[in-house]
């Protein structure tokens, strides 16, 4: 988190990063319940903060996972003044501030930037931290080593710039921002001397204790991230007790999980049955009102007397009362999506959406405005006639945004986790998320679960990535793109169908996040 104080004419910046991006939106949400205001962009750049370092990061030309000596000294003048166009568009908030993890690689940047700058660095264990990598990406215990890699390299960097400014820092747990956050409040106050006090209200930074024990036992014989977390709690202004989060502790949370679970699932079951019986009873009524309009129908086309139009009204009357049926039977069987920019409209084949839409949806299983694809079938269609299946977007509003491709079926499991996501040639980092439809707050677990036993049918599933601003096109159209690195022909198997696959998209969602 990245806030500034004013007091007077001086101006404190404090800046704080964790290694991962949750454990920065939460520590972020707890400092904005304290007063902490969001940033304002840059007014010639039009940067916000984390704009502004996702740039410095490009410039220094690190990849995203090694935080060891990544950002060189001197930067160059350019990016002192894009520093100072932010502070200064933000010179008349009393107290604001951002989370970005790439802050760390920057803060010498910002130390020798202005000599008042202050740091907030926040950590968590290890098993914390491959925990909440699972709880993602189910197929993130296939990458613990290159996690544990990250955590390393991200901890050893936080540790190392704590230990040479320690009366510009405070280290702290992730877990100091639980509750109230009481112990954050009273460690800015006397350190910093930043008005804050403990919320009235409480938040947990999330936590799944069945991931954690299996973490734990993942970690058990490696011993330089333990002792690396040791060093960190030794050094740390605030750092929260292992009693917290002994294994007797995280066992008792577990089996409230897994009753929580099975209690959940029951209830799961029941609204399912229910569901199922009032589909039931709207099929029985609309295949009675079909009856009835048949039976109108012949009545009709025997009479020619005045008791055709009662006839006719009654068939109107039916007509009516079969489309509110079917009309509730639909919304029971298959929700519909409202309010966003559709790739067809109901009268037509094409559309152009309106410019600068602040979300759209694609439906692959009608007209595509792209190249790549198969040709469409009942709910959508294939991917891996080529190995890159675009859709031309229309242009967005600014801001961050979310994409989502929904997955109905693929030709391998290891088809399905090489999947990519492209925007205008940048790469997303799309993470894959098995089960998308799985609902609850034990719904990761389950997930999770799933991974773990490699489930065969793991659908429907998504492919999730985030957009930041700098990525969209300013002036038209957007191209997305679906990379598709392996394919299969169902003949290879069975069959006479040589068409080479990869996935089948039901659609591809973009909104707007911020």
């Amino acid at each position: 988190m990245v806030f500034l104080h004013e007091e007077g004419p001086n101006v404190t910046i404090m800046i704080s990063s964790a290694v991962h991006e949750d454990w920065c939106a939460f520590a972020g949400s707890r400092l904005t319940a304290m007063g902490v205001q969001k940033p304002l962009s840059g007014e010639r750049s039009g940067l916000a903060p984390t704009a502004l370092a996702q740039k410095m990061h490009l410039a220094s030309g690190a990849p995203n996972d090694v935080f060891n000596n990544v950002a060189p000294q001197n930067l160059g003048q350019t990016w002192s003044i894009a520093a100072a166009e932010v502070v200064l568009a933000n010179a008349e908030q009393e107290v604001w501030g951002w989370a970005d993890p790439l802050n760390l690689p920057f803060m010498e940047f910002w130390k020798e930037f202005d000599p008042r700058c202050r740091f907030v660095l926040v950590y968590g264990s290890p098993a914390k931290y491959i925990s909440s990598e699972i709880t993602r990406s189910a197929d993130a215990i296939d990458r613990v080593d290159h996690i544990l890699k990250r955590w390393t390299s991200f901890h050893s960097s936080m540790l190392s710039f704590y230990q040479q400014n320690q009366d510009r820092c405070i280290l702290t747990d992730i877990r100091g921002f639980d509750g109230s956050a009481a112990p954050v409040a009273e460690t800015l106050t006397q350190k910093f001397d930043i008005n804050a006090s403990a919320l009235d209200h409480s938040e947990y930074c999330a936590e799944t204790p069945t991931l954690e024990i299996i973490s734990e036992r993942i970690m058990a014989p490696r011993h330089e991230q333990t002792e690396l977390f040791s060093e960190l709690q030794n050094s740390a202004d605030i750092a929260i007790g292992a009693s917290s989060n002994s294994n007797r502790g995280l066992s008792e949370k577990a089996i409230e999980e897994q009753l929580a679970m099975r209690a959940e699932t029951g209830a799961q079951i029941a609204t399912i049955g229910s569901q199922h019986a009032k589909i039931a009873e709207l099929e029985r009524q609309i295949a009675e009102h079909e009856t009835r309009i048949q039976q109108l129908l012949e009545n009709a086309e025997t009479r020619t007397d005045a008791n055709s139009t009662l006839y006719k009204r009654q068939l109107d009357q039916v007509r009516d009362e079969l489309h509110y049926y079917y009309s509730k039977y639909s919304e029971l069987s298959a929700p519909a999506a409202s309010g966003r920019v559709m790739n067809e409209p109901a009268s037509s084949n094409t559309q152009s959406p309106s410019a600068h839409a602040s979300s759209v949806l694609i439906d692959l299983g009608s007209f595509v405005d792209g190249a790549g694809w198969h040709q469409p079938e009942e709910r959508g269609r294939w991917a891996g006639a080529e190995s890159r299946s675009t859709c031309n977007i229309p242009a967005l509003r600014p801001g961050k945004y979310r994409v989502t491709a929904r997955i109905l079926d693929s030709m391998g499991l290891e088809i399905l986790r090489s999947m990519k996501i492209e925007l205008n040639g940048v790469n997303l980092n799309a993470r894959l998320k098995i089960l998308c439809d799985m609902g609850g707050r034990l719904a990761p677990l389950r997930r999770a679960k799933a991974g773990f036993n490699n489930v065969e049918n793991p659908f429907p599933a998504s492919l999730v990535a985030s957009i930041r601003a700098h990525n969209l096109s300013n002036s038209g159209p957007n191209e997305l793109a679906i990379i598709s690195e392996l394919v299969r022909s169902p003949s290879a198997v069975s069959g006479d169908d040589d068409r080479l696959l990869s996935c089948f998209f039901e659609n591809i969602e973009i909104v707007r996040v911020d």
